[in-house]
This record gives C-alpha cells, structure tokens and sequence, in this order.
C-alpha cells in the first residue's frame, strides 16, 4: 500500500484481527508483503529530508561526497581525521583560515591586501626542498634565498645587493644618508666629507719677523695639536756662504742634533738641523720649508728654495724628546742676516 503524502505508512484493509475472527496464512502473510515491498521501494526521504529519489541525488542534497557543487555549510565543522581538498578551499573577503589551538596564526584578504598575522612565536618561512623566492608579476624575482649561498636583492629583475661568504656585493651606487662604517671606522658620506672639509682647522699666521740683522729667529707657544708647519722666507740673506737651518724643539728647549737632512744644489747635509742651500751672501732665499708630524714626535720636513740663479730642493727627519712647540730659523755657521724677513703658519 503506497505511502500517503507524509510518507506514513498504513495496514492494507483487512490486516486487522479481532477477537473470534477466523484467521488463515493470507491475513498474516499480506500485510508482511506489503511491507516488504514498502521497505525495498525507493523513495524520497520523508520530512525534514532531501527529497532525493536516488542515492546519488540524496548525497548531493546532503552535500557529502561525491559532490561537485557549492555549498554553504553554516556552523562549525570538526574534523578528527584529515581532509583532502582535491580542488582546494576557496576563502571570501576578510574569511580567515585560523591556525593553531589559540588562534596564533591567520591568514586573510580583506578585498585589497592579503595579511599574515602571527600571534604567538616567530613566523619562519622553511623552504626544505629548494630555494626560497619572492616574486612580483609573472617571472619577475624580488627577493632570492639559496639554500647554504647567497641572498639576491633585485631590481626590476636584476640583482643589485648579493650576501656571500665574504660579506656583500653591491653592484651600482650606494647612497647612504649617514656615516658608513667599515671595520670600525667611520666612512663619511657626501655631506660629512663637505662638514669635515668646512671644520678644517685653518691656518695660523705668526707675525713675520725681519731678518735683516741677528742669528736666530724662534716662534714658540705653538699649540700642542700642530700637525703641519710652514717655514716661508722672503728675500732672506747671509753676511757669507753659510745655509738657512731651520730647528724644532719642546719644552726642553731647540734641539740641535739627531737631524737627517740635506739639500740638494750641491749635496749638502747636516745633522744640526733642517738644512735649506744658499751658500752665497749674493743670494737672497724665496721659498718654504715644510714640516709634517709623521708619528708620534717625528717630523718630516721638505722644501724648495730658489736663491739667486739656483734652487734647491731637500728632505729631513727629526724626532724631538717631547712634543714639538718651537721653531727656530738660524744658519750652518757663524754668518749673520743681513735680508729678508721670516714668518711660519701652523695648523
């Protein structure tokens, strides 16, 4: 007896006893092949079901496997074993696939930017099986990893800062808007050079001195800073063929001996002092003397003077018991000036 509209089912008429009725096999075996039949019918499942009429049709109203379509599942769904994706999971806007027992790692697109956020520990990238690559557009590579080799920093595609196993590679410039800092010391850059160049200490001029009578000629007080002196002569003379000796000191005093130094016009040393050729009282000396501190209290001195119709040209070196604070122009013998004047400038 076919189901009503509800899907109850009913007795066939008669299948019902009562007390005295006769009763053979028909009115037992009716109604149980009635049955029998109702329970092997395929039919919709009643209410609250599908209303599939096959086994497959009620797996796709039911949303489980094998089911190609798309569903919307409300709730929350757990799974206590491993589910496969064989066309992947697919996520709306601002829909976060959440990770982690405490929700410690999100992954998201809010309709513009996608967003990793980790909330617990550190977040670290593990690429096992090959090297790591960040990519732009198509092929293009932005960032290179190698696994146990360099990492690559590319510009349109093209390689700029390279880390090897020396240090780093750039190729192109490199603009830095502070101090660069190469094994420890401080590389200025464009701006500190011209802020260097502008705090260069200048130079101090002592007062000239004229050297048209007397031996010797001293500046002292320098400072103990001095890293450069100036020995300049203008016009200066001697009464016979002495040479200019030009003499350093501390405060101990000018020291007269440890000098090695010549000058070269007719090969002429000395070791009393930095000797600069004139060897003529006809000969009036124009030119400097330079004196540059080398290391500790070691001066190294050059210079060219033009007396007359010849010059001369030379080189010394003096170390001074302590820290250099005077000069001192004199000559080689016992000559007198009798020309000229002497000054210096230091810095």
């Amino acid at each position: 007896m076919p189901r009503n509209g509800s899907g109850v089912y009913s007795l066939p008429a008669g299948s019902i006893i009562a007390n005295g009725d006769t009763s053979d096999a028909t009115d037992v075996n009716t109604p149980l092949q009635d049955i029998e039949a109702d329970l092997n019918t395929v039919r919709p499942i009643s209410t609250g079901g599908t209303g599939a009429s096959s086994v497959s049709a009620a797996q796709t109203a039911l949303k489980i496997a094998p089911f190609d379509g798309t569903a919307t599942i409300p709730g929350v769904w757990t799974f206590t074993g491993q589910p496969v994706f064989d066309a992947g999971a697919k996520f709306n806007d601002n829909d976060a696939a959440t990770f982690g027992t405490g929700d410690d790692f999100t992954v998201t697109h809010n309709g513009t930017n996608t967003v990793l956020r980790n909330a617990t520990g550190g977040l670290f990238l593990d690429s096992v099986g090959g090297d790591f690559f960040v990519r732009g557009s198509g092929d293009e590579v932005l960032i290179r990893a190698n696994r146990n080799g360099g990492v690559l920093l590319n510009y349109d595609n093209v390689t700029k800062v390279e880390a090897t196993a020396a240090g780093a590679t750039v190729t192109g410039t490199l603009n830095a808007t502070t101090n660069v800092t190469i094994d420890g010391d401080d590389v200025a850059t464009e701006d500190y050079v011209d802020a260097a160049i502008a705090a260069i200490p200048g130079w101090t001029y002592a007062t000239p001195q004229a050297t048209t009578s007397g031996t010797e000629f001293d500046f002292e007080s320098l400072p103990a800073t001095v890293t450069e002196i100036d020995v300049m002569f203008n016009g200066v003379s001697l009464s016979g063929t002495d040479h200019i000796l030009v003499q350093i000191g501390d405060s101990g005093g000018i020291e007269t001996s440890g000098y090695d130094s010549n000058s070269r016009e007719t090969a002429t040393s000395s070791t009393a002092g930095y000797i600069a050729f004139v060897g003529s009282g006809s000969r009036a000396a124009i030119g400097a003397m330079r004196l540059v501190k080398f290391d500790g209290n070691t001066w190294i001195s050059t210079h060219n003077v033009s007396a007359g119709s010849i010059t001369s040209a030379g080189a010394g070196s003096k170390t001074t018991s302590a820290t250099l604070d005077r000069v001192r122009v004199t000559r080689t013998g016992t000559d007198t000036f009798d020309a000229g004047s002497v000054t210096i400038r230091y810095r």
